[in-house]
C-alpha cells in the first residue's frame, strides 16, 4: 500500500510541476527556466521533485524535459520562433531589463541540452544570432544593424507570404 501511495505521490509531483512549466509563456522562456536547473555539474535539480525522486531520477527527467522543449523550439516555423522570441523580450522589456551582448552569449549556451546532434547545435545557434538584436535592442554595434534590418524584413515577407496562402 505504502509504495502505491508513494508512486500516486510522484505521479502527482511531476504533474503539478509540468503543468506549472506549461504556464511559463513563451516557450523560450520555458527553456530558459529549465535550463538554468542544471547547476555547476551539469546536474539537474528541482525542489519540489527532489521531495519525491531521487537525484539520478530527477536529473533524468529534467534532462529529458530540456531536450523535448529544445527541439520544440527548434520545430517551430521561423515565423513562430521569432513571434515566441518577440514576446519574450516584451517580458523583459516590461521588466525594465535589457540583456547585454555577453549575457546573450552565455544564456545561448547555456540553453543547449547534452545529446543534442550537431545539426541542432547549429540550426540553434544561426538561429539565435539572427534573433539576438530583439533582445539586446539598441545596444548592437552598428555592424549588426544591418541584420536587425534583415531580419525586420524577413519578417515583412513572412507575414506577406501568410497572407498570400
Amino acid at each position: 500500500m505504502a509504495t502505491c501511495e508513494s508512486e500516486l505521490r510522484r505521479i502527482h509531483v511531476l504533474r503539478s510541476w509540468q503543468e506549472r512549466l506549461q504556464e511559463i509563456e513563451p516557450v523560450f522562456a520555458q527553456l530558459i527556466f529549465v535550463a538554468h536547473l542544471r547547476d555547476i555539474s551539469g546536474n539537474y535539480v528541482h525542489a519540489d521533485l527532489r521531495k519525491v525522486f531521487s537525484l539520478d531520477v530527477c536529473h533524468q527527467i529534467l534532462s529529458r524535459i530540456h531536450r523535448e522543449l529544445f527541439i520544440k523550439w527548434l520545430s517551430m516555423s521561423a515565423r513562430d520562433r521569432l513571434r515566441d522570441l518577440r514576446k519574450y523580450n516584451e517580458t523583459l522589456c516590461s521588466c525594465a531589463v535589457r540583456a547585454r551582448e555577453t549575457d546573450w552569449q552565455i544564456l545561448c549556451r547555456e540553453l543547449v541540452p547534452s545529446g543534442v546532434s550537431i545539426t541542432e547545435l547549429a540550426l540553434f545557434f544561426e538561429t539565435m544570432e539572427k534573433m539576438r538584436c530583439f533582445v539586446i535592442g539598441d545596444e548592437l554595434s552598428s555592424a549588426a544593424r544591418p541584420l536587425k534590418d534583415s531580419l525586420a524584413l524577413i519578417d515583412v515577407k513572412l507575414e506577406n507570404s501568410g497572407r498570400q496562402s
